[in-house]
């Protein structure tokens, strides 16, 4: 019911990863909602390096639909485009995820999202060039649940507990995540 825009940053020290995103929703109309986001990605441009090291940057621009099938059930789906280039190529990448989000009652929701539908941008470093390469994404099954608490739906929630897994079809185990937020 209330619209926000959310900015992220995030840099990775071990790999020398930056990323920068924001996204904003646009409400169309109830139960009907329209997203919107942009990101870039870089490595390698942070460090003191040689001229010759691993140098990309990356663009995304994603779109994503939701509807609200009945009160307590949701469908959507984002399409995913990809922009890369570095010192020796330039590359598009298109992908998609699809999703439902259930709620049925205000301290309990479940989701699931199937990611990866597409193809996706992989870099190459031979020691002096970057190169890219496209590639099928790793399609994954996520699914998980959110509880709240307090059980009695009121504006001051202590604390939520977050579980999921994650099933990666190109491997043989599933990813567990959990979190708390207070």
């Amino acid at each position: 019911d209330n619209s926000s825009i959310l900015i992220t940053h995030t840099y990775e020290r071990s790999s020398n990863v930056q990323d920068e995103n924001i996204a904003a929703p646009l409400f169309l109309r109830r139960g009907e909602v329209v997203g919107i986001a942009a990101s870039v990605g870089h490595v390698g441009y942070l460090s003191r390096t040689a001229k010759n090291d691993f140098k990309v940057m990356q663009y995304g621009y994603d779109v994503s639909y939701s509807r609200r099938i009945i009160p307590t059930l949701s469908l959507g789906g984002t399409l995913n485009v990809r922009y890369a280039r570095s010192s020796d190529s330039k590359l598009w990448g298109l992908s998609s995820s699809f999703g439902l989000f259930y709620f049925p009652m205000p301290e309990v929701s479940y989701g699931a999202a199937l990611t990866g539908v597409g193809s996706g941008i992989k870099y190459i470093f031979d020691g002096e060039r970057t190169l890219l390469n496209s590639g099928n994404i790793s399609r994954s099954l996520l699914v998980g649940t959110v509880m709240r608490f307090p059980t009695k739906a009121t504006k001051a929630r202590m604390f939520n507990i977050n579980l999921a897994a994650e099933k990666m079809f190109d491997q043989p185990t599933i990813r567990y995540f959990g979190g708390l937020e207070i």
